[in-house]
């Protein structure tokens, strides 16, 4: 299902579209789990889950200024996506009791709900649910993860200014999202190994009664307290999900066109120089190199100029 609306104001000066939609799928085919006693790791096979998408989507095109030579245009649009597992049948007993819950996003992992760091041990702690006393018992203490993972709404705004022959062109991009910690997901270099690390991981726990963000330090190995709260909070921790929201100066443009006369006179049609920057500066509190991808050991995407001349003969 689809509903959109277009309305345009002030003689098309404001032209606003916006549209909401519902989408609906079950049997979705996937590689189904088997034991790997069978030879292979999964089977191609359908859920019996019903799987809703929805959305909104707003695109806002204004004309700012229009007078005499100067004119500033603006367009600004936002989705706002959401994604809910409906239905599934047998859920409890399937290969995925422990990964999906009703009513919760796909990407919605369950985890061990992270405390933070015991003053006393120096070691993470996480939630105690089922009463066993340890907070990492599996599956008893895993749980819908409270921190919604994935795109909250994304969007741009783009402004065009144009004056005689200079014209400027700026695009700002924003996205507001739970992703990957880039300390936590870093799973096989526990600090205190022999692995390069982000420097935040200095501001370590180190004695008795410090409330600090990371643990105290470990060479790892056998099953030391230190080692194995590493382990649950790399792979079943809530830990490993952040705020990775940015805003980035995408993409910036400036050209100026040549008069007429002048080009006339050098007998080609038209002539402009330009210069243009992208991904010139991002915002935001993401502890790694780039909160797009929020993958580590590759490289975020890269500040680049160019500048030319461009000639229509």
């Amino acid at each position: 299902m689809e509903v959109a609306i277009n309305l345009g104001f002030v003689k098309d000066r404001i032209l606003l579209e916006t549209s909401w939609y519902q989408n609906r799928s079950d049997n979705q085919l996937v590689g189904l789990p088997v034991p790997p006693s069978v030879g292979f790791s999964s089977v191609q096979a359908n859920l019996p889950a019903v799987l809703q998408n929805t959305g909104i989507e707003i695109s806002l095109n204004t004309v700012n200024v229009k007078s005499g030579a100067f004119t500033w245009s603006s367009y600004f649009n936002i989705s706002v996506p959401r994604n809910k597992l409906i239905s599934y049948p047998g859920l409890k007993n399937s290969p995925y009791a422990n990964t999906y819950t009703i009513g919760k996003p796909i990407s919605n992992q369950k985890s061990f709900h992270f405390l933070g760091v015991d003053p006393k041990t120096g070691i993470y702690k996480f939630q105690d649910l089922d009463g066993s006393g340890t907070g990492t018992d599996y599956p008893g203490d895993l749980q819908a993860s409270a921190k919604e993972i994935g795109q909250n709404y994304y969007g741009g705004l783009d402004n065009k200014l144009s004056f005689k022959g200079f014209q400027l062109d700026f695009l700002f991009q924003f996205v507001k999202q739970t992703g990957q910690d880039y300390v936590f997901n870093n799973a096989g270099s526990l600090p205190g190994t022999m692995y390069n690390q982000p420097v935040e991981v200095l501001n370590r726990w180190q004695k008795s009664g410090d409330k600090a963000p990371y643990q105290l330090f470990s060479t790892g190995g056998g099953n030391s307290g230190a080692f194995l709260a590493w382990i649950y909070a790399s792979y079943f921790g809530d830990s490993r999900f952040t705020d990775a929201s940015f805003i980035r100066l995408k993409n910036v443009s400036v050209s100026y066109q040549l008069s007429s006369k002048w080009v006339k006179s050098l007998k080609i049609d038209q002539a402009s120089i330009f210069i243009q920057g992208q991904n010139l500066l991002t915002i935001t509190s993401f502890i790694g190199p780039d909160p797009e991808s929020q993958v580590i050991g590759v490289l975020p995407p890269l500040r680049t100029f160019v500048a030319g001349i461009r000639l229509t003969l």
